[in-house]
């Protein structure tokens, strides 16, 4: 994806940021999280605050340095 369909996405979930906030000190489940979209959600959690993020991912098309950011937060344990 492009970075204007980066920004695309990132503007359609900051519209949204209420569901996102009310993840404030949660534990969250990632399915697929080393994909390109999965990493970027990482990230956004991260953002709010969220206490804890389990990823789930095959590796297939999922690719670890997706996850580059979200894996030095500490906040994230990545299952393969």
């Amino acid at each position: 994806m492009d970075k204007e369909g980066k920004s695309a996405m990132a503007s359609a979930l900051a519209r949204d940021s209420n569901s996102f906030g009310s993840l404030k000190g949660k534990r969250t489940f990632i399915t697929g999280g080393a994909g390109f979209i999965g990493s970027y959600v990482a990230d956004l959690l991260i953002d709010a605050d969220v206490e804890e993020i389990v990823i789930l991912d095959n590796m297939i098309r999922g690719r670890p340095e997706n996850l580059s950011h979200a894996l030095t937060s500490g906040k994230v344990k990545l299952i393969e």
